[in-house]
């Protein structure tokens, strides 16, 4: 899979260089809405759902980064980049073993990659385009928050914890954006994971799924 993302990388730099268009650049951030798919993600919280008070959530972060735009005609171009994104879950559950005292507690798992897509952007008329291309993920850091609180009280822990994730994650992303004469742009986007998160340790099937929101301006317009 590195192999692939390398060879397509040099490939699309060897293509910038010998293009006579004009590749410009730009910087882009936004914020993240982030989960796990598949089935045991889905599996995990029937079991534990038992008494319907435990729910998975978004856990929201960001992502920031810089892009090439690299024109092939008049309406379409490449768009590869190199961006830091938050993603990961949220689960909480209110125990309802006392009504009184009701205890909750949320776990929130945020994974830190570094993410490079290669995307083809097609502009659909004045302002307007949409995107999608495969995107290679790579995990550098993990960090596990656990709260709990009663009556008012709370407790928070956080570390950073190895749980066994893949570090390599491909997948694919795409969505819709407008475009500023300015060179400002807007764009909301949703990456779908299609490495599983587990490393085969303990046949854990999840996927990263991401939901992007995210304000960028490019160079030179």
């Amino acid at each position: 899979m590195k192999k692939i993302a390398l060879t397509l990388f040099a490939a699309l730099f060897i293509f910038t260089l010998q293009t006579e268009a004009q590749v410009r650049g730009g910087i882009r951030a936004g914020a993240n809405g982030a989960t796990w798919g598949g089935d045991a993600v889905g599996s995990f919280t029937d079991m534990m759902n038992t008494t319907g008070v435990m729910k998975t959530e978004m856990n929201p972060g960001f992502h920031a980064g810089a892009y090439l735009q690299v024109p092939v005609s008049q309406t379409v171009s490449f768009e590869p980049g190199v961006y830091y994104s938050q993603k990961g879950m949220q689960v909480s559950q209110t125990f309802e073993t006392n009504s009184f005292f009701k205890p909750q507690a949320t776990v929130t798992n945020t994974s830190h990659y570094i993410e490079m897509p290669v995307l083809m952007r097609v502009h659909l008329g004045p302002g307007f385009q949409v995107y999608a291309g495969p995107q290679l993920s790579y995990l550098v850091d993990n960090q596990v928050r656990a709260e709990a609180g009663v009556l008012g009280l709370s407790y928070e822990q956080n570390w950073s914890v190895d749980p066994g994730l893949r570090k390599a994650d491909f997948g694919v992303t795409g969505g819709i954006g407008y475009e500023f004469a300015q060179g400002l742009n807007l764009q909301a986007g949703y990456e779908w994971g299609l490495s599983s998160l587990d490393e085969g340790k303990s046949n854990f099937d999840a996927y990263n799924r991401v939901i992007k929101l995210s304000v960028g301006y490019t160079f030179g317009r």
